[in-house]
């Protein structure tokens, strides 16, 4: 097994270069989840778009295009708060694999009923919804599994290459779904995506949980002082309560981990959800530009995310990563509000790119401070809190941003959003001094 003494430090320019540190890659399991995580999220970007096309050019109807990627969304609003729970009470692997399974029948049987031309828009919608369940149940299980699979010393590094793969699947799948189907039709994109889900299949069931899994404890901080031990104890020996709850007892016992889920809802409500409204009626009525210059726009945010996401892999040793959250939150915050009153789409660019790599660190330092201060126990449904802020208040956000945009217009709003943001950013950034320091 691979350790950090076999890694050569970088030195002269090579350390300035974004050459991401893959330290964590070097551990056989994490390297199976990772590949079998990269399957997950290939699938899930790919789905979506192979359904909204497929309801466009079957269909037409814009209402049916919107319908279908609903029903894809909505078992995430529904299900990741059970999902965590069963994170926390079955084997996380088995439910990884068990939702995967589902993904790929699922998969197969509407690339079937295409093939022999007997799909119908309910079909479509009955497997949206059996799709978005899947990825919804497989969330929280995958992303507890990061300290199961690493040493603490390798979480932030083994976190933000989870999230790179994830930034790489939303970059790649839409061009190979998109090549696929121009080359043969809708089913044989439906056929690679059940190909990915049995790779991801066989790296999990020959992964393994290492011995260093039980013996790299949350450190004592997790704790906290008074209700923090007390929520541990109840997670510990839970009752009805408890275990429908462990995971919002435990945060309001563990004050710093509250402020910044409080923060991460409101990036959602304010933030990602409205940037998805907001960011096409700027470039449509705005700036009169066609979609290619909306998929620039997202290109460029995903590249200087990535860029940003090498750099945060040879940070696992970062102190303060709290402020820095709450830093990053200020940039992204400026960054949308800058971005909805640029004066010109070149200038507007140059914000996504900043947005960029403001949301590259705040996801790497907001999901290693929840995966290194959170017990094994209720990390499942502590996680499933987590990608229900932005799963969940994030349709919320757009619906509010989209009603707001009719009235004050969308340069406005995303000002307004942007600033909300960037004010709760530095109000916890200044008077939480607990949530700043965690490291």
């Amino acid at each position: 097994m691979a350790t950090e003494s076999q890694i050569k430090p970088r030195s002269g320019l090579k350390k300035w270069l974004p050459f991401p540190e893959l330290t964590s890659l070097k551990l056989r399991d994490y390297r199976l989840w990772w590949l079998s995580s990269s399957t997950v999220m290939l699938n899930q970007f790919t789905t979506q778009m192979v359904l909204a096309w497929w309801v466009k050019t079957e269909l037409g109807d814009p209402i049916l295009v919107g319908t279908i990627v609903l029903a894809f969304g909505i078992p995430s609003a529904i299900l990741l708060f059970p999902a965590g729970l069963v994170a926390d009470k079955w084997d996380r692997k088995k439910q990884l694999m068990a939702s995967q399974a589902v993904a790929l029948i699922s998969a197969i049987g509407l690339a079937l009923f295409i093939s022999f031309d007997i799909a119908t828009f309910s079909i479509g919608v009955a497997f949206a919804l059996i799709s978005g369940s899947t990825v919804a149940f497989s969330g929280p299980a995958r992303q507890a599994l990061i300290p199961m699979l690493v040493p603490r010393r390798l979480l932030m590094n083994g976190v933000v290459l989870g999230s790179l793969s994830m930034n790489t699947s939303r970059l790649i799948a839409p061009s190979i779904a998109g090549l696929l189907m121009a080359a043969i039709g809708v089913n044989a994109a439906l056929f690679f995506i059940a190909a990915l889900l049995l790779v991801g299949i066989i790296a999990l069931a020959s992964m393994r949980i290492p011995h260093f899994a039980e013996d790299d404890a949350p450190p004592e901080s997790v704790q906290g002082s008074g209700q923090g031990g007390r929520a541990s104890a109840a997670a510990q020996k839970p009752g009805i309560l408890a275990t429908l709850g462990g995971g919002i007892l435990f945060l309001w016992g563990h004050k710093p981990l509250l402020v910044l889920m409080v923060l991460y809802m409101a990036t959602g409500l304010f933030i990602t959800g409205p940037l998805l409204v907001i960011v096409p009626l700027l470039v449509a009525d705005v700036w009169e530009l066609s979609s290619g210059a909306l998929g620039l726009a997202f290109g460029v945010q995903a590249a200087t995310g990535m860029i940003m996401g090498f750099y945060l892999t040879r940070m696992s040793g970062l102190r303060n990563k709290g402020g820095f959250f709450a830093l990053s939150m200020m940039g992204g915050g400026s960054s949308f509000a800058l971005y909805s009153i640029a004066p010109t789409y070149a200038l507007g660019l140059v914000f996504f790119m900043t947005f960029g790599v403001a949301a590259a660190m705040y996801g790497g330092m907001s999901q290693t401070l929840i995966q290194s201060h959170t017990p094994r126990e209720v990390m499942g449904r502590v996680l499933s809190l987590n990608q229900l802020s932005i799963q969940g208040l994030g349709p919320i956000g757009a619906f509010m941003a989209g009603a707001m945009a009719q009235f004050m217009g969308p340069q406005t709003t995303g000002l307004i959003g942007g600033l909300i943001g960037l004010s709760m950013a530095t109000t916890a950034l200044l008077f939480a001094r607990k949530f700043r320091q965690m490291s």
